[in-house]
């Protein structure tokens, strides 16, 4: 709507100065007109009108106008006295004056008088808009003020009561039905002429499906229960529970009954239709898991205990592991488990199935007492003339926690080694009772220790030992009270300078070794060396020569004079050692003066050392040049002239009529010269041996030495050598068998190996109880299995410990070691020429458990041993002794038993092979066996089979306890027959 405004102006002023010279007076007369203004203009029209000035030269008039007074910055022009400005804003103030001008504009009037006038405000015309006009409940509308004009108050009914003064309001229609919303708006230009209006239908909402569950997985048969939550109005439920099956009720209960994974929905209806998405939640139904539990047959017993424990669990079980609280594990419903250590075990059951895992542990379930002791014992030295000192060793088996002995004579002793000295000749019964926590036993043997009376019998024990730069225990093979030993001097198979050194003598023995001298690294290799032992004293030899042997301690680097307890007829040959080791360098004896009432002594040290040796036991015997026979020995002792020097020269002694290769003990006799040297010698027999002296050269490198003269004395057995060798053959089974010697031995090693394979459970030979009569052999089945096994044919070699030579010159060494699971180096007592095969087996039953012997690295100077249990027995095993015989490969006769020695290169796997002889025997010979190598790290034995006397079949038998593969690497087999 538009509205016009008229305004009459009064009478133009006279120009100050007039171009054409003449006056313009005019009259304002100010006429106001009806404004008219449009709804939506945004400018109003106004007419201006004033009185014509009456003055020709006036061409038209200018009218000004501004919104403040005096300065007005719009004009319009018009030829006649009225003008309609436009563009005027309504709400504002404006002001207005009008000047006359000539038609160049060369002149023109002074404005006239000013008149003003406000635009008014037109009324506001109502409207809107909104963003629906139609939905359900609740139903949010926003509403935007669409109306024209000036607005300054807006008033909103939405047709229930509500309203609202905003703009543009928001509002949530929440009951359902049509509603007529309308808005009335005013302004400075007044209220609208009517309100705007709209028309708002809201519909009643479907409900909205929602539940819960009480759990959503578990084990079938598994029950739900579910709450319905759904909102809005509802007038029927309806649940598919994913397993084929619905229900209608409101909250209702289901049972699943299988297992698997099941969608549970829910539509709800009510007045305003279906909910528009169903509810629903995912169901996870599984098999329940086995109920662990098991039984055993027994749960206390003694050591080595079997319980067999059955599964007893409950639910679905595919699998069953099982824990024994040892160490030891099995699978399988049922299960029978070796105990073979006392203790108290906790036993664990783990069952699988489809349904998970359970675990059942029965702590402290099993009791394992251990095997009562076994009392059993052992002595050297048992018989002899009065006072004899017998030393005794137990060999009682089981736990031990208490013995104690009864000597026969009244006395008695708690010390599990003791020795015993009987005074009084006689027959005396032994025994030995032990006590352990699985109780006692006794043991006694009639007549064990037999004294004699003295019937004036020399001491003497002569023997030759292997030793390198390792302590090495010697044993005396008979009884002494208070020894004094001798050794020297060593062989020459190391070059490097060395001494002798001996320790730790008592009454059943002494330490010794090779000491290098202190400026060499300290290994040797192993030398020969003889040793004397006897009894401290004054001794005289049936035709008359004397013997005296002592001790004395001396320190320093000077000479000693010591002198005899008695005068000898003549000079006596003196042999020294150091035989203790209270100052560990290395240290050698130098005698010189030897006369018939004393000699000097001195220690030597290395030449660059001159502080002097601490203080040392010194040993010696001062024996009268003489020959003869002394307690089962031919000796011959000697001395010669000063004609040793550094370089070998032969010693012969072939007048003394040896027949076999003696013992050797030698000592020089002089010190003509003062650098520190020792004896060494080589290439000894019968007849005699190249002896040199060798310097050390710790202070130069110069090893000339002056001509020394040299004590000596040999010795060698004069009875007719013994038979040494028993070869047998015999049928055993798992049970202990007793097996009687055909013959005598004093210090018999037994080995047995293959078993034949009668029976084809994997199993092992083992030896017990070695005596001098007999032993004890059975076959022992991997622990794995049940222990019961069928008879079989087993060959065993009994020989007398120690180092033998065949009538050829190949050498046998039989000999005994303790040995625990671990691999260790063997050394063998002297080099063998080639290498031997050796034969090992265990022969003792310390630890029950099931072991095998296995051999590599066999050479002329030893070779490798360790134990192997079955391999899933990772405990290791506990020591045990081990025999074994080294022998040179041969062939020959030996106590009328012709063998043949040999050994295979590696060619004998787990799939039976043929060995084959050569050895021309006529009948089928009895066979032992060994493996020389172990390629093969899995536990495994020796079987033969289809003997004869040209070749066996021989195969390598692994046991099964860990897998079932039984594949094995090549092995070499050392072999020999009899017959």
């Amino acid at each position: 709507m538009n509205s016009q405004h008229t305004a009459r102006v009064g009478t133009l002023a006279r120009p100050t100065q007039l171009q054409f010279g003449f006056s313009l007076w005019a009259a304002l007369l100010i006429l106001v007109s009806f404004l008219t203004i449009s709804m939506n203009a945004t400018a109003e029209d106004l007419t201006v009108a004033w009185n014509s000035v009456s003055d020709s030269r006036v061409a038209g008039y200018e009218v000004n106008y501004g919104e403040a007074s005096r300065d007005y910055s719009n004009a319009t022009q018009s030829t006649t006295n009225s003008a309609t400005v436009s563009g005027l804003e309504a709400g504002k103030t404006y002001y207005f004056a009008v000047k006359a001008f000539n038609a160049d504009r060369s002149l023109e009037s002074d404005f006239s008088n000013e008149v003003s006038t406000t635009i008014p405000y037109p009324a506001p015309e109502a409207g809107f808009t909104m963003s629906t006009n139609a939905g359900v409940a609740p139903l949010t509308v926003a509403f935007n003020d669409t109306s024209t004009g000036k607005v300054d108050a807006w008033q909103w009914s939405f047709d229930n009561g509500a309203t609202s003064s905003q703009a543009s309001p928001s509002y949530t229609f929440t009951v359902p039905g049509t509603y007529t919303v309308s808005l009335m708006v005013s302004g400075p230009g007044g209220a609208a002429a009517q309100p705007a209006q709209a028309v708002i239908r809201v519909a009643t909402p479907p409900p909205i499906a929602a539940f819960a569950v009480n759990a959503d997985s578990g084990h079938a048969p598994f029950n739900v229960q579910f709450s319905d939550q759904s909102s809005g109005t509802i007038d029927s439920w309806q649940w598919d529970f994913g397993d084929g099956t619905t229900s209608t009720e409101r909250s209702p209960s289901h049972l699943y009954l299988t297992a698997g994974s099941y969608v549970a929905k829910l539509r709800v209806t009510g007045p305003g239709g279906v909910s528009a998405q169903a509810a629903q939640s995912s169901i996870t139904v599984t098999i329940a898991p086995p109920s662990a539990a098991f039984t055993a047959n027994a749960t206390s017993g003694v050591a080595p205990m079997v319980v067999v424990f059955n599964d007893a669990s409950s639910g679905d079980v595919s699998a069953c592991e099982w824990n024994f609280g040892d160490g030891g594990t099995s699978t399988g419903a049922s299960a029978a488990w070796t105990y073979r250590n006392p203790g108290t075990y906790s036993v664990v059951l783990k069952v699988t199935g489809a349904g998970g895992s359970d675990t059942v542990t029965k702590t402290n379930l099993i009791t394992v007492d251990g095997p009562a002791p076994v009392a059993d014992f052992a002595a050297a030295g048992r018989t002899g003339n009065g006072p004899l000192s017998v030393s005794f060793q137990d060999l009682s088996t089981n736990e031990i926690t208490d013995v104690r002995w009864d000597f026969g004579d009244g006395s008695s002793s708690t010390e599990r080694a003791p020795t015993h000295v009987y005074e009084e000749a006689g027959t005396y019964d032994v025994s030995l009772t032990v006590t352990g926590p699985y109780g006692t036993d006794t043991e006694s043997k009639i007549a064990f220790v037999e004294v004699t009376p003295e019937d004036n019998a020399m001491p003497i024990e002569v023997g030759e030992v292997s030793v390198n730069q390792d302590w090495q225990w010697v044993a005396f093979e008979r009884s002494f009270t208070d020894p004094v030993v001798v050794a020297n001097p060593a062989s020459l198979n190391g070059g490097q300078a060395a001494t002798v050194r001996i320790s730790g003598v008592d009454a059943n023995g002494f330490w010794i070794r090779v000491q290098e001298w202190d400026y060499l690294d300290g290994r040797h290799a192993f030398e020969t060396v003889t040793y004397v032992a006897m009894e401290k004293g004054a001794h005289t030899l049936p035709n008359g020569e004397r013997i005296e042997v002592g001790t004395f301690t001396h320190r320093g680097r000077w000479d000693k004079i010591i002198g005899f307890g008695e005068a000898f007829p003549t000079a006596p040959v003196v042999f020294a050692a150091v035989t203790s080791a209270d100052d560990p360098t290395a240290v050698t004896t130098r005698v010189r003066e030897v006369t018939a009432v004393g000699f000097r002594v001195r220690m030597n040290e290395q030449e660059s050392l001159t502080d002097g040796h601490g203080t040392e036991t010194i040993s010696y015997i001062a024996w009268q040049p003489s020959e003869g026979t002394l307690e089962g020995l031919q000796f011959a002792v000697g001395v010669t002239g000063s004609s040793f020097t550094d370089q070998p020269s032969t010693l012969s002694f072939a007048a003394a009529g040896f027949t076999e290769t003696p013992a050797f003990l030698a000592h020089m006799q002089t010190m003509n010269s003062r650098d520190t040297a020792v004896l060494r010698y080589r290439n000894l027999d019968a007849s005699g041996v190249e002896l040199l002296a060798q310097e050390e050269q710790s202070y130069d490198e110069e090893t000339v030495h002056e001509a020394e003269s040299v004590g000596w004395a040999i010795f060698q057995n004069v009875d007719e050598t013994p038979r040494i060798l028993e070869v047998g053959e015999l049928s055993v089974n798992h049970e202990w068998q007793w097996v009687t010697f055909g013959r005598a031995f004093t210090d018999p090693i037994v080995v047995a190996n293959p078993a034949s394979t009668n029976d084809a459970e994997a199993a092992t030979v083992r030896i017990s109880g070695v005596e001098a009569n007999g032993f004890w052999i059975r076959i022992q089945e991997w622990d794995y299995l049940d222990g019961k096994h069928a008879f079989e044919t087993v060959t065993y070699v009994a020989m007398e410990k120690g180092t033998h030579e065949l009538p050829s010159g190949e050498r046998i060494e039989a000999g005994t070691i303790m040995q625990s699971a671990s691999t260790t180096a063997i050394g063998f007592a002297e080099t063998f020429p080639t290498t031997p095969v050796v034969f090992a087996t265990v022969a003792s039953i310390d630890d029950t458990r099931a072991v095998t012997t296995r051999i590599s690295n066999v050479n002329g100077d030893g070779f490798s041993m360790r134990m192997d249990q079955q391999e899933n027995d990772k405990a290791g095993h506990g020591s045990e002794t081990i025999t074994y015989i080294a022998w040179q490969p041969s062939q020959g006769s030996l106590d009328g038993v012709q063998f043949a020695i040999g050994v295979t290169g590696n060619s004998f796997r787990d799939q039976p092979s043929t060995l084959s002889f050569a050895a021309g025997f006529t009948e089928t010979p009895v066979f032992l066996a060994h493996m020389q190598t172990a390629n093969g790290g899995d536990t495994a034995a020796l079987r033969y089979r289809n003997l004869t006397s040209t070749d066996v079949e021989v195969q390598v038998q692994e046991e099964q306890s860990r897998d079932a593969e039984t594949a094995h690497a090549a092995e070499s087999v050392g072999w020999a027959i009899f017959q």
